[in-house]
């Protein structure tokens, strides 16, 4: 592509191509963290904000559930994990991409918390792999928490899987708290 070229500024190489890529190389040996980095000069796009995946979590327990779905309980190294029913976390194994999931305990239910994980794919192999007392690491829990109306008596929910875990997680909440 030739240099900078304003918008509508007489590009002759289409610049409205959808399979148009920008790569960045690192040529260090260490990761660069990219998020909150923004392009400009033409094009406008933002490199969405992912939080650190740093706190290290103890594996305290390992359940299977199902043929492909494990229970794991972790321990993470910091005090006070504030998680919320119906919340996630990123989840990574050595150098793999972190991968959201989500918690399907209670709060309440100390110490630590579980997450129910189907087997899917690179990630979930290495989780499945993992034996008590091994390490991963974690961020801090996202997305909005999801709660209930006090008093709350009626309550539908509809998830197809896995997409059932936060809802165990809001369900055992608010029975640890009956």
């Amino acid at each position: 592509h030739p240099p900078y070229v304003t918008p509508g500024g007489g590009c002759t190489q289409n610049c409205s191509d959808l399979r148009q890529w920008l790569e960045l190389h690192n040529r260090g040996a260490a990761p660069v963290n990219v998020a909150g980095w923004s392009l400009s000069k033409g094009v406008t796009f933002g490199l969405p904000l992912t939080p650190p995946v740093d706190i290290p979590a103890a594996v305290a327990a390992i359940r299977d559930t199902t043929y492909d779905t494990r229970v794991f309980t972790l321990l993470p190294h910091v005090a006070g994990y504030p998680f919320a029913p119906g919340r996630h976390c990123l989840v990574a194994v050595g150098l793999n991409r972190p991968r959201p999931f989500s918690f399907s305990s209670s709060p309440l239910q100390q110490p630590g918390f579980e997450m129910a994980i189907k087997r899917a794919g690179v990630l979930t192999e290495q989780l499945f792999r993992l034996r008590v007392g091994d390490t991963i690491t974690i961020s801090r829990p996202l997305s909005s928490r999801f709660s209930l109306a006090p008093g709350e008596r009626h309550l539908a929910m509809v998830a197809g899987g896995t997409g059932i875990t936060p809802f165990m997680s809001i369900i055992r909440d608010a029975v640890w708290r009956k």
